[in-house]
Order: C-alpha cells, then structure tokens, then sequence
C-alpha cells in the first residue's frame, strides 16, 4: 500500500519514531464497514513508476518532479500489512 505526505509533517515524524501504523481502507460498496490495516510503514524518496502511474490513473495527480502545490516536498509510504481487521461496528449507510 502507497501514500505520499509532506515530507515535514506529523505522520511522517510519527513514522520516523514508529513504524508500525494502522490505515482505515474504505469498503467501497460495503454496507458492513471498513477495513483497517495493520502494518509496517517505510519512508521513500520516491516511488517506483508504476505506482505513481496508478496514483495518476486513480487521482489524475502525478508528483514528480515538481514539489506538490498544496504541500511541498513530498515523502512515499509504503506499507505492507501484516494483519487486517475487517468491517466495523457502524455501517456505512
């Protein structure tokens, strides 16, 4: 799993301490809730081509080689987890 952030921000220094996170994943389309991740997260530079062609196709925004205008310079997370935890308590309705 890919996510990029500022590259000054909290989630990045959070990550620096930490490396293990949580990520909320929207059940697209399911009415039993969301899912959440659990896992390792680790801070790139850049991201490989593909994904940020997927970030493109998903987002139309591809980041480089310009600094993001909302935010600045950016950071890529990649996650990979190591447990899930499906649906909730609320539904999505």
């Amino acid at each position: 799993m890919w996510t990029a952030t500022a590259r000054h921000s909290t989630k990045v220094s959070n990550i620096s301490k930490d490396s293990e996170v949580s990520i909320g994943v929207p059940a697209e389309g399911d009415p039993n809730g969301d899912a959440l991740a659990i896992g390792t997260a680790a801070l790139h530079d850049e991201a490989p081509t593909d994904v940020l062609e997927m970030f493109n196709a998903k987002y139309q925004w591809y980041s480089r080689p310009r600094p993001d205008p909302d935010v600045g310079e950016l950071l890529f997370i990649e996650t990979t987890p190591h447990r899930w935890v499906m649906g909730s308590f609320t539904t999505n309705k």
